[in-house]
């Protein structure tokens, strides 16, 4: 009966454990979400260097806007906390963990002042994993 009880309790925590670590679809973040980072950003700074932005960083989705014209999504994550509130970045692209990289699935990253990341997802790839997941 341990053994048994033992063995559901590891089963559970392994599907608790898989399903945090994937990322959630762009198009099921909705503006008010709490989300993490779900891979770790290395972006270009405007003045030199590298901002690191470390996966499992903790932000709070401000806004979900189509830009108009264009087939593409503007998300803005606001940081709850914020090392270097100064830095910024020009537009990177980067690849969610888990596309394909043939996939050309890449999405626009901005670091902002504040820390605030903005993601520009093209709308054919709304329904991909994205680079958070929601809480």
């Amino acid at each position: 009966m341990k053994t048994l009880a033992l063995l559901a309790l590891v089963l559970t925590g392994l599907f608790h454990a898989s399903a945090e670590a994937a990322p959630s679809r762009w198009e099921d973040l909705m503006s008010g979400d709490h989300v993490v980072l779900t891979q770790s950003l290395m972006l270009k700074a405007k003045v030199g260097g590298t901002i690191r932005v470390a996966s499992g960083a903790t932000y709070l989705l401000d806004s979900v806007e189509p830009l108009e014209g264009l087939s593409v999504v503007d998300y803005l994550f606001v940081p709850r906390a914020c090392a270097h509130p100064n830095l910024e970045s020009g537009l990177e692209l980067v690849l969610p963990h888990g596309a394909p990289r043939n996939a050309k699935a890449e999405v626009g990253v901005y670091y902002n002042r504040g820390c605030a990341l903005e993601v520009m997802v093209e709308s054919k790839d709304l329904g991909r994993p994205g680079l958070f997941l929601r809480k």
